[in-house]
């Protein structure tokens, strides 16, 4: 009886099988894959922002399933041992995403940030682009080394989004040196005025 029920649920499957490569979709209606969508994953994995582009129609989950189908998705491991999570935990406050790709090649890019995260650990922070006006760039590297941030400065200066928004940039963008005034002095600082000599 054991081996007649196994005989009818395996020809269950194949007909549910058969019947999808006929369709072309799963039994929850997805659309089966295809080998060229399959190569496009292999030519561009971990950059899944790039197989998102090439098929619109695969969610990133879709994506990532399917890339450890297919057998290119690193795995994630669970072999923390504690020189490990030392070595991880020195690399991921003041490494570069090259280095930590380097330090652990068997772990995809998700899965290192997941493990920062898992951690509490904090990248290096990167100091603010520059703008090209000398007061904002003074403003924004005082406020890069105190560790606040452009939501910080806005509400310090009632600047209404200002900062976050960066409206000193294109076409409409002009500096507002009263609310970058204002932030200076907010944080402490003061506006000095030098002329040159006159002949």
């Amino acid at each position: 009886m054991y081996l007649a029920d196994v005989a009818h649920h395996q020809s269950i499957g194949d007909r549910s099988r058969r019947r999808m490569q006929r369709r072309g979709v799963t039994c929850q209606g997805d659309k089966l894959w295809t080998d060229p969508e399959d190569q496009i994953c292999r030519d561009s994995y971990p950059d899944y922002a790039a197989i998102m582009r090439a098929l619109p129609h695969r969610s990133r989950a879709a994506i990532k399933t399917r890339c450890g189908k297919i057998g290119i998705r690193k795995i994630r491991t669970n072999q923390w041992t504690a020189k490990r999570d030392t070595l991880f935990r020195k690399l991921y406050r003041t490494a570069t995403t090259k280095e930590l790709y380097q330090a652990f090649p068997e772990m995809d890019s998700e899965a290192i940030f997941d493990r920062g995260s898992e951690q509490r650990l904090s990248r290096p922070r990167k100091p603010y682009a520059k703008t090209g006006i000398d007061l904002l760039d003074r403003l924004r590297e005082e406020c890069w080394r105190q560790n606040i941030t452009m939501v910080d400065i806005d509400e310090f200066a009632n600047a209404k989004r200002y900062f976050v928004d960066k409206r000193w940039r294109g076409d409409r963008g002009a500096a507002n040196y009263n609310h970058i005034v204002r932030a200076i002095h907010e944080l402490g600082g003061t506006v000095s005025v030098q002329w040159g000599s006159v002949q």
